[in-house]
């Protein structure tokens, strides 16, 4: 059985003022797909309720007359976007209709699709949308977005829009403005362990709760019940939502089974005991960093003389007569220090895969790629799937991942050793870019073009989050931790140190 619901409310702070709600939402059930659309006018803009309104019934409409079932991935992600862009194209229609400045209706904007357990999203600006999946986890599926003072970045910003699947199986979403967000996603001291309020979001989306409260099974049920919360939040816990217009869209799907965690995740955390700070202690000054550069370039010239040797010159760039030429050999070797930063390494990899998909998904030898502050060049040839290989050591920071006795057992789910090489574990990578890397290198030949895996990395890249601890290090956003400081402190035992 599938449900979807939605609602929303004045801010205690809009309603004091007079100003209107300025949120909006939308929502379809097609059956075999939900599809939840959520909006928040920007509150500096007079007429971004019209703005949010427009767009989120825009949106929901482009989908729902354009989903099919059985479609690709591909396709639902090109659908989203189209669903984006015809949402854009209908404010501006709106307002010059009603002759609005197209500025005054701006609005942010998160869609999400659940289909047969998989979750695609589309967003823009500081709403939001969590998931709870088949394992009995909650993540967050989107980012907020906001400049470095803190301006939110609205839908006419085309290029900050984001298109994703979520990895795994999800059984229910929640999609809310950021009111509701900053409640179920506060902001956390420095160092803090929570990140996000797991029972919250539980409370609000595990279909386990719906027989309790709607045993008559109808979605009308349940969208009193969500009313009757929301008046409560903006009752009792006004604050907490920062006196907002509060939005809230659910999909729950109960065909998707869900094992649960331990009663412990769900449980509500001691913040006082969890964040109580241990007893000072004298920090050491932190070493200043060296600058992001690798070792001993090679220089123009020598380069420049051994690709003519070789019958294929490659042409420097102007930039890259000063900076010098590094192989790609030379960036592979494990680099302890993160002189090129796990982001720049997985940027390295897309740049990769770029220049193949321009070169009929082979890398010609001599090319020369430049990425941050580096200049690499290829010295040989390379097929996609070798290049794949290259590319995970990229991202790996240098550790391999296939062993010849037993293929590719870097990526089995059990934390794989290579010698006696303690190695992050395999869940740094999302489900897509792991399957792909197995299945190269157990030589599958036609399965990813390079353009396949510019998009895969792109949408890999796009889920990464800097680490508080080593600005270097990046990984997954739904992990709890960074696996490369996890790494470094093995390496350091290992190495005595």
């Amino acid at each position: 059985m599938k449900y979807i619901y939605g609602n929303k409310l004045v801010g205690v702070g809009h309603d004091s003022s007079g100003k209107p709600c300025q949120d909006a939402f939308a929502f379809a059930n097609s059956g075999f797909a939900l599809i939840a659309c959520v909006c928040d006018g920007v509150g500096s803009q007079k007429n971004s309720d019209l703005g949010s309104q427009t767009a989120s019934d825009a949106c929901v409409t482009h989908c729902a007359n354009n989903l099919k079932q059985g479609m690709k991935d591909s396709e639902i992600f090109k659908m989203a976007e189209s669903a984006f862009d015809f949402a854009w194209r209908s404010v501006v229609e709106k307002a010059s209709r009603n002759r609005k400045d197209i500025y005054q209706c701006d609005t942010t904007m998160t869609l999400g699709i659940l289909v047969g357990g998989d979750l695609f999203y589309g967003h823009v600006g500081d709403s939001g949308m969590f998931a709870l999946f088949d394992d009995g986890c909650i993540r967050p599926a989107t980012v907020q977005q906001n400049d470095a003072e803190g301006r939110v970045f609205p839908l006419r910003f085309t290029n900050m829009w984001k298109f994703g699947k979520t990895p795994g199986k999800v059984a229910a979403a929640i999609l809310c403005t950021d009111g509701i967000w900053s409640m179920l996603h506060p902001k956390r001291p420095e160092g803090s362990q929570i990140r996000y309020s797991i029972p919250l979001v539980d409370y609000y989306i595990d279909p386990g709760f719906i027989p309790r409260r709607c045993p008559d099974g109808k979605e009308e049920t349940l969208q009193r019940w969500l009313e009757s919360e929301m008046r409560l939040i903006n009752k009792e816990h006004a604050a907490e939502v920062n006196y907002d217009d509060i939005t809230i869209a659910i999909m729950q799907d109960t065909d998707i089974s869900i094992s649960y965690q331990p009663d412990e995740y769900y449980a509500v955390p001691n913040i006082a005991v969890i964040e109580e700070p241990e007893k000072t202690v004298q920090a050491k000054k932190p070493e200043a960093r060296k600058q992001e550069i690798l070792p001993a370039p090679e220089s123009p010239k020598r380069y420049a003389a051994k690709a003519q040797a070789s019958g294929a010159p490659a042409p420097l760039p102007a930039k890259a007569q000063k900076r010098g030429v590094i192989t790609l050999n030379e960036v592979l070797n494990y680099d302890p220090d993160y002189k090129m930063s796990i982001r720049t390494r997985v940027r390295l990899a897309i740049a990769i895969f770029k220049t193949m998909n321009k070169n009929e998904n082979k890398l010609p030898a001599n090319s020369l790629i430049s990425i941050s502050k580096f200049n690499i060049a290829t010295t040989n040839e390379l097929s996609a799937n070798v290049a794949a290989m290259f590319v995970f050591r990229l991202v790996a920071n240098g550790i391999g991942c296939k062993n010849a006795n037993k293929g590719f057992v870097y990526l089995d789910e059990t934390v794989a050793r290579r010698g006696n090489e303690s190695v992050p574990p395999a869940s740094f990578l999302d489900d897509q870019l792991r399957k792909s890397f197995k299945e190269a290198s157990e030589g599958a030949s036609s399965f990813m073009t390079a353009g396949d895996w510019v998009d895969a990395l792109e949408k890999y890249e796009a889920k990464l989050v800097d680490c508080k601890a080593n600005k270097k290090h990046s990984y997954l956003i739904q992990l709890r931790a960074c696996p490369w400081c996890e790494f470094d402190k093995k390496k350091r035992l290992q190495m005595g140190k």
